[in-house]
């Protein structure tokens, strides 16, 4: 018989892992405080900036109010601003155990979010959170190297008019990439920032999505029948940073794979149809975008072994695959059919394309167009 601890909840387990991640990460680039000053409102400005520029990019309408809030942070921010939402999307605020079903709580496990956490906050640059902007974290402590100054209470003072979503741009990575890339900061943020608020647009224009995803992670990890078998993930994911094959080698039944595979379908539509907005982006509002582009898709290609590890682990293509996978389906579409028959894919989760209908956009047209 299994005894369920009370002192902590699974949501207390995943934040508590989430700041020892935060403990440990690297902090990246040491800038001076005038730099890291420069760097965050550079970057904030930037996030504001493309909120402003990516309607008419995408050819969608502008909401009404702000788009996205906008915050800066640096690695350890990231950590939680990242567990915040996983908590979120997972729902282990309100998780209790379920006759029959694998407990909650062996999903936190804290070596694996710790190390996850630590993992990804040295690669993220920026992502959209739709969970809204009570999940933006206060600022690290001081002894960081670049953070969003904005007040420790900045969250709290959220109210019912605050946008449903939260633009998070990772300061010290974007610093490092851009100093990796050789290019202009300016407009190194601005691209960045257009991509990541794209997604905020998407979102917008699809409010069906933010529960669509949450419903899809409820069901991979309620697929799991017994505690062992949610167990054996964990062992799976261990096995791919030690080199091994994909977790679906091994661990997800035809259920799981399959819904699975439809959230990467659809995270494949999101990432290539940013790709194609930024590609609108004029030569006066980014006068190095055609360098940006050469420089970020030979980034993307250069596979290095965490690239290969966060395959393994997806048990799918790559990310870049997704970016190329998506951005030919939207072009194929806009081109073939035009603007409006591809934004009806927002209109509902029956107008996202299928794994088969991504490399046969002429297949998804036919079906939409019916």
């Amino acid at each position: 018989m299994r005894v369920l601890m009370t002192q902590r909840t699974p949501s207390q387990e995943w934040m508590r892992s989430a700041r020892l991640a935060a403990r440990i990460v690297r902090p990246g680039p040491q800038v001076s405080p005038a730099k890291a000053y420069d760097v965050v409102e550079g970057l904030r400005a930037a996030g504001h900036r493309a909120a402003e520029l990516v309607p008419e990019l995408a050819g969608l309408p502008a909401p009404t109010g702000l788009l996205s809030h906008v915050s800066v942070v640096d690695r350890r921010g990231w950590t939680i601003t990242a567990a915040r939402s996983m908590d979120h999307l997972l729902g282990l605020s309100t998780a209790h155990a379920v006759e029959g079903k694998p407990d909650p709580t062996d999903v936190t496990s804290g070596v694996e979010v710790m190390a996850t956490l630590t993992f990804l906050s040295q690669r993220i640059l920026g992502q959209f959170d739709p969970f809204g902007p009570s999940l933006a974290t206060s600022p690290p402590p001081a002894d960081t190297s670049v953070a969003d100054p904005q007040p420790a209470n900045a969250s709290a003072q959220a109210t019912s008019s605050t946008p449903p979503g939260n633009l998070v741009l990772v300061a010290p990575n974007v610093l490092a990439t851009q100093r990796a890339m050789v290019v202009d900061f300016d407009d190194f943020a601005l691209w960045i920032a257009l991509h990541e608020q794209t997604h905020a647009l998407q979102f917008h224009h699809a409010p069906w999505l933010a529960t669509y995803m949450k419903d899809k992670a409820g069901e991979l990890i309620n697929g799991f029948p017994t505690e062992s078998s949610l167990f054996d993930w964990v062992r799976a994911v261990a096995s791919v940073l030690r080199g091994g094959p994909s977790v679906f080698d091994h661990v997800l039944d035809t259920a799981q794979r399959n819904t699975l595979s439809s959230v990467l379908a659809v995270m494949s539509v999101l990432e290539g149809h940013a790709d194609t907005v930024m590609d609108n982006v004029s030569h006066r509002d980014i006068p190095s975008a055609r360098a940006l582009r050469r420089r970020f898709d030979a980034r993307r290609n250069a596979l290095t072994r965490r690239q290969e590890i966060i395959g393994r682990l997806l048990g799918a293509h790559l990310k870049s695959d997704q970016y190329r996978v998506g951005a030919r389906f939207v072009r194929h579409v806009m081109s073939t059919a035009g603007p409006d028959t591809f934004h009806q894919i927002w209109r509902s989760p029956d107008h996202m394309p299928t794994t088969t209908e991504l490399d046969e956009p002429d297949t998804w047209i036919a079906r939409i167009a019916h």
